[in-house]
């Protein structure tokens, strides 16, 4: 019995106050006997929130334990609570509440979410005042006629579509019949009393009698087939309409209903909102899913406290600068209205003034901007990428210097010059930090982390060889999406100009459709080279970073950056860089770390937010590249095919190490130093601590080509699966992949391209290879844990590949059946499921007859898993030996789901984390609050119903943990215990994991 329920009870038996709360409270097809004591109370509530009259408003449960279930007579007990005047049974899965006939004095009545058709017992009622059916399976209810004292009646969610008889209850004030089937509701007009009347997701094409209704203060019209809404101009006392969701051509009617203090227009096509500019009682508006860019007219809306701008085209937000004076703050995040409250939401706009950088560090930062003395930051960021020796140092040299060194030396690790040429139209000097990164293929492992977004690229091709443009070009749009492409073609012998370079080029155009003509030019002759040039600044003055205004003070931090971050210093640490900025009063968190990955994204420093040593997060990356880089391509790290030494390591840095910008400056590495160098490289699964040597580590992109043995024992009898990729990162993904994966290993069961591992808890074991282009990696599983180490890689696979914007992969399974066998992917046949195929009959792709597609998805994942995804689209299967298949046809606005999450393991031990960081007295609001917050949100998820309150629920835990690793990492943790330093890991751990069951 639950504990909560218990205390409550013995403290109403106390107070015998008349009202009782036992929402939440993880009551499970039983109530409490103690509460047949309570023979005073006047209102129960068993749900998960309730009406209070005397605010007149929903109030959720102040209960924070699970949500209450039954099932069956279990609560025929509550017909001896005869001075019950309010119950709330919503959110049950009760068919019968005949047992409810004793309770004659019920004024208030909520029966929603429960499995009720028929519902003629309430016939008897008559004394109700207020009943609550919606979301359940009803169609007949004409029976309710004889409850003429009836003041709110909510049907919404039900199966009802002849609601004639309706016209009898003339008390009504409230009327909810939203996502029912009804097309006719003329015989409302005869409602006089309304007040508030809920039609949204219905049939109706017709509703001009409602101009009739002169006392109806709030009207909701959402998802209907209604063209003509004029006439609403007549209900003049209308306080809150929603219109969303409907095809709405003239809005000037609007202009009229001057007392509306909230309106949703959502979801329809405007682009023009000037009409809003008289309605100044406006408190909440929701604008979301429009086409709105100018947003002047809502400078007069000062009374606003929630603008919803969501999914619109709003670029410039100088208007809102008084809605943001009165307190109003800015979120980039929340999608729904009901998350905004206190905010005004701009998700997905496109924001220019003020810089996106300057928005996400948040209201103040934007009042700021627009009051403070300000300057354009006239800097940015310009990388040249391709193969070694096709001349991106000779073009980089070429443009910044126009010079030509014929013997010009291979770029180990990247190359930095600043370029100081351009002026814009206002004669002010463009500074453009101008990267080259080194093209042999150990070292691209590195540079995946150094690729920027919203910079300009250049691609430097050979002429006659230029087969892995593909590869640069799906590396920049994977890592430095939303940037600008210049190809270039270096022709370093006169027959390179006559090569066929354009037909190869417009094949790519197909896949790139933005990336304009390319550049046949010549580094040596110095041919094409100023046309190059000429093109290469008009990009660059067309930089959308380039005119971003920021803070004088802003700047002042920045050339301090620069100055003391720098060749010979080369480091600060976090608690120095915000001592300084302190100084400057610029002393808001997050806007501090956003200067520092403004300053990272164009060059000028290289900022670590998660801190790897905590003395060294703010770098020069000079150093910090040519520390790493001399890993890469020592003699050591080649000779010994990756085994590195703390000796190797000790003699890689023993003597002082060019800076490749300027070989007059040297740097040297003390052991301190280049440890952090080997702790980034651990942190990014570029290398991994050796497991059967102290002090040694292992470079897997410098392992040999070949394995030690043959592993075909591996591959008979195993099960088979492959990842099919789109872009050529096979390498890639696999160095890291191994790196991850070097402790389960048993000997030295690894190599370039492939790695031998065993389940660390079972009999189960697994080879991962690939070949380089082949756009593909190999597993074979074989054991007694088949499905579950496949578990395991393939979360691995999915947490390496998120880095990736966009990157596009398949996850296949080798099936075999009548002698044939093919890779069948997963994302096909979890599609033929949701569309409700059980059977493949034929597959003319794969030629194969009568595919089982459930028989797939098992070697897949658990059965459970595949439940769970199936819930998110509002499909219920029920997977049993005849599966059958059970979709609800449900409207956009309302689906309604069970997702059980109580059976994953991961669930209760983080809830139980949280419960033991929540027991620690930290003196720290924030970390509270975040702990709280995720407390909440968990409950939530478990309770969920509806696929926008799942993905709703892991979005805000996910940001709430990242919030708690914030506290942790980069504010200050002098205020944590050890305990909780050792717990936070493991919470975040498990979250990672509990978090793909979602994906």
């Amino acid at each position: 019995m639950s504990k909560l329920a218990l205390r409550l009870i013995a403290e109403n038996k106390r107070t015998k106050a008349p009202f009782l709360d036992l929402g939440n409270c993880g009551l499970k097809n039983q109530l409490p006997e103690e509460l047949l004591d309570c023979v005073w109370l006047e209102k129960l509530n068993l749900g998960d929130f309730y009406f209070d009259k005397e605010i007149k408003k929903w109030v959720t449960t102040s209960n924070r334990g699970k949500k209450n279930s039954f099932k069956g007579n279990e609560l025929v007990v509550l017909q001896k609570l005869t001075a019950l005047q309010s119950l709330d049974l919503s959110n049950n899965q009760i068919s019968d509440y005949s047992f409810l006939e004793k309770l004659t004095v019920l004024q208030s009545l909520d029966l929603s979410n429960n499995q009720i058709s028929d519902i003629r017992f309430l016939e008897k009622f008559t004394a109700l005042q207020s009943l609550d059916l919606s979301i359940n399976q009803i169609s007949d209810i004409r029976f309710l006629e004889k409850l003429t004292v009836l003041q709110s009646l909510d049907l919404s969610n039900n199966q009802i579509s002849d609601i004639r008889f309706l016209e009898k209850l003339t008390a009504l004030q409230l009327l909810n019949l939203s996502s029912n089937q009804i097309s006719d509701i003329r015989f409302l007009e005869k409602l006089t009393a309304l007040q508030s009347l809920y039609l949204s997701n219905n049939r109706i094409s017709d509703i001009r009698f409602l101009e009739k209704l002169t006392a109806l203060q709030s009207l909701y019209l959402s998802n209907n087939q209604i063209s003509d809404y004029s006439f609403l101009e007549k209900l003049t006392a209308l306080q809150s309409l929603d219109l969303s969701n409907n095809q709405i051509s003239d809005y000037s009617f609007l202009e009229k209903l001057t007392a509306l203090q909230s309106l949703d227009l959502n979801f329809n096509q405007i682009n023009d909102i000037r009409f809003l500019k008289k309605l100044t009682a406006l408190q909440s508006l929701n604008l979301s899913f429009n086409q709105i860019s100018d947003i002047r007219f809502l400078e007069k809306l000062t009374a606003l406290q929630l603008l919803n701008l969501n999914f619109n085209q709003t670029n410039d937000l100088k208007s809102l600068l008084p809605l943001l004076n009165n307190g109003l703050e800015i979120d980039l995040e929340n999608e729904y209205s009901w998350e905004l409250e206190g905010k005004i939401g701009l998700k997905d706009n496109p924001i220019v003034n003020p810089p996106l950088e300057i928005v996400k560090q948040g209201r103040e930062a934007v009042i700021e901007y627009f009051v403070g003395k300000r300057k354009p930051l006239n800097e940015c960021k310009l990388i040249f990428v391709g193969d070694g020796g096709v001349g991106k140092t000779s073009l980089m040299r070429r443009v910044v210097f126009n010079t030509f060194d014929k013997n010009e030396v291979t770029t180990h690790g990247i190359n930095k010059i600043a370029w100081e040429e351009i002026e814009n139209e206002k004669g002010e000097t463009i500074r453009v930090n101008l990267w080259d990164f080194g093209g042999q293929h150990i070292q691209h492992s590195l540079h995946q982390f150094f690729f920027t977004e919203r910079v300009i690229y250049v691609l430097v091709l050979n002429p006659r060889n230029d087969q892995k443009a593909n590869y640069w070009l799906d590396q920049i749009e994977k890592l430095g999406r939303d940037s600008e492409i210049l190809i270039a073609y270096n022709c370093k012998q006169e027959e390179d100009k006559k090569a066929d370079f354009l037909s190869n080029f417009y094949e790519l155009r197909k896949k790139y459709p933005k990336v304009p003509e390319p550049f046949l030019l010549s580094c040596q002759t110095g041919e094409g080279i100023e046309s190059f040039k000429k093109a290469l600044t008009a990009h660059i003055l067309r930089n959308e970073g380039l005119n971003a205004e920021y803070l004088v003070k802003w700047f002042n931090i920045k050339q301090r950056l620069e100055e003391e971050v720098s060749v010979g210093r080369n480091y600060i640490t976090y608690e120095t860089y915000q001592k300084w900025c302190n100084e400057e009063e610029y002393d808001d968190l997050d806007r501090q770390k956003n200067l520092l990955k403004i300053l990272d994204s164009i060059g000028s420093i290289v900022f670590f937010d998660k801190p790897i040593l905590e003395d060294l997060q703010v770098l020069n990356p000079e150093w910090l590249t040519t520390g790493a880089y001399s890993i890469l391509v020592s003699e050591q790290n080649r000779v010994n095919k990756g085994h590195l030494s703390w000796y190797d390591l000790k003699e890689i840095f023993k003597d002082e190490k060019e800076i490749f910008s300027d070989k007059t400056i040297r740097i040297k590495y003390t052991e301190n130093q280049f440890q952090f160098i080997i702790e980034l490289m651990l942190q990014y699964d570029l290398c991994q601590r050796d497991p059967f040597q102290q002090n040694s580590f292992l470079v897997p992109s410098a392992f040999g080509e070949k394995p030690n043995r043959d592993y075909s024992f591996a591959k008979q009898e195993a099960r088979s699966y492959r990842l099919q990729f789109d872009s050529p990162f096979e390498m890639l993904i696999i160095h890291r992949f191994i790196a991850k994966n070097l402790l389960k290993i048993k000997g030295k069961d690894y190599w370039q391209s492939g790695i031998y591992i065993k389940h660390p808890d079972s009999e189960t074991y697994a080879l991962i290879e690939t070949n380089l282009y082949s756009k593909q990696i190999d597993c074979w599983i074989k054991g007694v844990n088949i499905r579950g180490f496949w578990e395991v890689i393939r979360a691995d696979f999915r947490e390496i590949l998120s880095i990736y914007h966009n990157f596009d992969f398949k996850e296949q399974v080798l099936y075999q059946k009548d002698g044939n066998e093919t890779f069948l992917p997963y994302d096909e046949m979890l599609n033929s499921l949701r569309n409700g195929v059980r059977i493949i009959p034929y597959h003319p792709s794969y030629q194969l007859s009568n595919i089982d597609v459930l028989e797939v998805l098992d070697l897949f994942e658990d059965k459970n898993q595949t439940q769970r995804k199936m819930g998110h689209d509002g499909i219920n299967i029920k997977i049993e030996n005849k599966p059958h298949f059970e979709q609800k046809n449900v409207n956009k606005a309302t689906v309604s789901i069970k997702v059980d999450v109580g059976g994953l393991k991961e669930f209760s031990e983080i809830k139980e984390l949280l419960l033991d960081l929540e027991e620690y007295n930290i003196e720290n609001e924030n970390w509270k609050k975040a702990l709280i917050k995720a407390l909440d949100e968990f409950n939530k998820l478990e309770d969920a119903e509806e696929k926008s309150q799942q993905k709703t629920s892991i979005s805000i835990i996910d940001r709430t943990f990242k919030k708690l690793k914030d506290l942790k990492d980069v504010v200050a943790i002098g205020f944590l215990s050890v305990d909780i330093e050792k717990k936070l890991p493991t919470l975040l751990e498990q979250w990672e994991t509990f978090k793909g069951f979602f994906i």
